[in-house]
């Protein structure tokens, strides 16, 4: 396994995922406060998911605190960015797996 160069870390994956966590934040906000309770109104069935995947925007934040804090070693930092990434990519399945369909079958806006 290839040791973590900090200063490329710093220099190239942060950034990056900086851009990545501001969009995501707005995303969520708008998921949170508009799309899940519409989604819940229409379709009581889908109560239990919509809670998850709101829980799941709160899990995501120690993972985005740990990897700019350099008070953290490199590994643990590096880490932590893929472990957002792994997470957001299966909670990204799981949200399309229930609002896409609904989408599709005519939710009303």
């Amino acid at each position: 396994f290839k040791k973590i160069d900090v200063a490329w870390f710093e220099k190239h994956v942060l950034p990056s995922y900086k851009r990545s966590l501001s969009n995501l934040e707005g995303h969520h906000n708008t998921e949170d406060r508009m799309l899940f309770p519409m989604v819940r109104d229409q379709y009581p069935d889908t109560i239990k998911g919509c809670d998850e995947l709101e829980r799941d925007h709160q899990q995501l934040h120690p993972l985005e605190s740990i990897a700019f804090n350099p008070k953290y070693d490199i590994e643990m930092r590096a880490n932590a960015v893929i472990e957002f990434y792994n997470f957001l990519d299966d909670h990204l399945m799981r949200e399309e797996m229930l609002v896409v369909p609904l989408f599709l079958a005519g939710m009303r806006l």
